[in-house]
């Protein structure tokens, strides 16, 4: 009996698992489809739905938030497309004309989280804080499970020169990820000159990263060590940077030490 008991739970578990699969994948073919009539807001809304309900299982879970962040940042329409490249190739020296262009390009698709980022992100090297903070509010309603939600969260605090509430997150985190380079270096903006125990000098894993080259350098003893980090800090920001570049870390005020760094060098020229 007890065999035959063992058989029909597993027979019952199994049922259950595949009418789960079998409707995660009709949920995703409505999504797609939705997308393909170009209703990006019905179909992300399905793969939020699906994710809030929780009625996927782990292994099922990475597959669905995939599917979620290209359902809200693929380009519906070339003019949309064509404006965030526009704003992008503005972003190295015109970021009010790179403002303007994604706003432009988010006017054709309201709901585009990769226009949404980058709007955002233009904002912030602006330090456009409160404008910043409603954008930051937009993309967290467009897509509440976007993998850089916490990172640009933080950065709108930094950014408002919210201590408290950023160093309430910090509190939050996982311990290793205070030894990322996007956490380092912002902690540092936050504290300033306060010190704390982490070894920067240690952390050092960007090292073509200028913002962790001058964190490294705030706290260098060495002279001769100082001067080469302030050297590659300079060869770094030699020219203006790129959208891309500024992405790559998360970094909307990359580069923003070159004049104290310049002025370092300057002094030790003249000793």
């Amino acid at each position: 009996m007890a065999v035959l008991f063992v058989l029909s739970s597993s027979t019952v578990i199994a049922k259950k698992a595949k009418s789960n699969l079998d409707s995660l994948k009709e949920l995703m073919n409505q999504s797609q489809a939705f997308l393909i009539q170009g209703d990006r807001s019905k179909a992300c809304q399905i793969l939020i739905t699906v994710l809030n309900k929780e009625i996927t299982k782990s292994k099922d879970t990475s597959t669905i938030v995939q599917a979620l962040k290209k359902c809200t940042e693929i380009f519906l329409s070339e003019k949309a497309q064509q404006a965030y490249e526009v704003a992008v190739a503005h972003y190295e020296n015109d970021k009010t004309q790179a403002i303007a262009k994604f706003r432009e390009a988010l006017m054709l698709e309201p709901f585009n989280g990769l226009i949404l980022k980058g709007l955002l992100f233009t904002l912030l090297s602006q330090n456009e804080c409160a404008q910043a903070k409603k954008n930051n509010e937009d993309l967290k309603k467009n897509n509440p499970y976007d993998e850089d939600l916490d990172r640009f969260k933080f950065l709108e605090l930094v950014c408002s020169k919210n201590k408290s509430e950023a160093l309430g997150m910090i509190v939050k985190l996982d311990p290793s990820l205070l030894n990322q380079a996007f956490w380092i270096v912002n902690k540092q903006r936050l504290m300033g000159s306060e010190k704390n125990e982490t070894d920067f000098k240690d952390n050092l894993s960007e090292k073509d990263y200028s913002e962790m080259l001058y964190v490294s350098w705030i706290y260098e003893k060495n002279a001769k060590e100082r001067t080469a980090l302030a050297d590659k800090y300079k060869q770094l920001c030699h020219n203006p940077i790129r959208f891309d570049q500024a992405m790559k870390y998360l970094d909307p005020w990359m580069c923003s030490h070159t004049k104290e760094i310049e002025e370092f060098l300057a002094k030790g020229e003249r000793s």
